[in-house]
């Protein structure tokens, strides 16, 4: 029998590979190409997938394991030393961005959530985009690498309390009982952070049965990320939190490189399904009618925190290359946008339509961050030869791109000329 629903998964797998694998071609990101997949296969495009719910779980799933996995890869002891850079880094950050948006709330008429939604949606980086970067750049283990990754590190850790922020204010009133939970899950994370980072490995329970039954190894580790984040669910906090926790505990046990290493594939499998997921929420109709905003947006974005961030990392005393590269590494909208999205989409403090925006804003920073990276780069390097004159500065920073795109456009225009030869002879 012919299963309509077996068919379908097999052609967004291959679909996501395709535009991934054609996306490293063109040296951006694959994640762009799994964005890239499901506009062509969502509402938009295609329409041969329906039922988002069962990809937007998967999904959810796939955030938890990202929590988890930058959880057991967290060096404490490194994090520790430039916790104070990173931390008041992130602090400025928040800080920058909510002056910047509580001042255009007063024209707007925004509501104290939806100027905090904003603020934290604009104060947080894509870490998927942004490691990818580092990776591609071969940047990961250099200073600038382990700034940026602290700066991740921190929001990343922030983005549970800015969770239940939304949470404590999106309701009908002030939930003064998820503040004290927020106070609570915040003095608990920093005392595991410093209980772990002094001592040996520990041990995690039934880790001997690891020596005879390795299948297990995948299934441990995905158990005990999945089952903290439950936890976590049924008391009313974030799962998100739960799966960062169940990572750093795993991360500093005697079985992390085992367990890393095992649940790694599952994890970059989850990860396609989120991005897939973002497509498929795109509306490139309403993107085309409100093209003007979506780009403005977009680039007041983008530039405000290319340079709050060089700015920020300047004031810790930070080299400009470091500061540089690291501020434009930051200046995406990051993947975490999304889920401040639902929280308060659900409490109806923005309409659908201011919705559909943002998700098109952060899908545009999270696609066109690498080539902004490489647009920002290029102009480091026209700066130190001092060209001055407009043409020499467009070749230098987009001529590549520019005769790419005019090849292909060539080309296809000598095919049309080509059938239109025939046909008229």
């Amino acid at each position: 029998m012919h299963d309509a629903g077996l068919t379908q998964i097999a052609i967004v797998v291959f679909v996501a590979l395709l535009c991934g694998i054609g996306l490293t071609r063109i040296k951006q990101p694959p994640i762009v190409g799994y964005i890239l997949a499901g506009v062509i296969l969502g509402p938009s495009g295609l329409q041969l997938v329906q039922q988002r719910e069962v990809v937007t779980e998967l999904a959810e799933m796939g955030v938890l394991l990202l929590l988890f996995l930058i959880g057991t890869e967290l060096n404490l002891s490194s994090f520790r030393k430039i916790w104070k850079t990173t931390v008041g880094a992130l602090a400025l950050q928040v800080l920058g961005c909510f002056i910047v948006t509580y001042g255009v709330s007063h024209f707007l008429g925004w509501s104290l959530t939806g100027t905090l939604f904003v603020t934290f949606s604009v104060a947080l980086s894509s870490t998927a985009v942004a490691v990818n970067m580092l990776e591609s750049a071969k940047l990961l283990n250099t200073n600038t690498g382990r700034i940026t990754i602290g700066i991740l590190v921190a929001q990343d850790i922030a983005f549970i309390p800015m969770v239940l922020i939304l949470r404590a204010l999106g309701g009908d009133g002030f939930d003064y009982f998820i503040m004290v939970k927020l106070v609570l899950s915040i003095a608990c994370l920093v005392g595991l952070i410093m209980y772990l980072s002094g001592r040996e490995p520990i041990q995690l329970p039934l880790s001997n049965l690891f020596k005879e039954h390795a299948e297990l190894i995948p299934l441990a580790g995905l158990g005990f990320c999945f089952g903290l984040a439950s936890l976590m669910g049924l008391v009313d906090l974030s799962p998100a939190y739960g799966a960062f926790i169940a990572g750093l505990i795993v991360g500093n046990s005697s079985k992390r490189q085992k367990i890393i290493a095992s649940t790694h594939p599952i994890q970059i499998v989850l990860m396609m399904v989120f991005f897939l997921s973002i497509g498929l929420l795109m509306d490139l109709h309403y993107m085309w009618e409100n093209i003007g905003t979506v780009l403005m947006l977009f680039m007041i974005v983008t530039m405000f925190k290319t340079v709050l961030n060089i700015s920020i990392l300047r004031l810790f005393k930070q080299n400009w290359s470091d500061s540089f590269l690291s501020g434009v590494l930051l200046s995406q909208v990051g993947e975490f946008t999304f889920l401040f999205a639902s929280v308060i989409l659900t409490y109806k403090v923005i309409s659908p339509e201011e919705h559909k925006l943002v998700v098109s804003v952060t899908a545009l920073c999270l696609v066109m961050s690498p080539l902004w990276y490489t647009f920002i780069k290029r102009l480091k390097g026209i700066s130190k030869r001092h060209l001055l004159d407009f043409k020499e500065v467009v070749d230098s920073t987009m001529g590549r791109e520019i005769k790419a795109c005019s090849n292909i456009a060539h080309k296809v225009t000598d095919k049309i000329k080509e059938k239109t030869d025939q046909k008229d002879a």
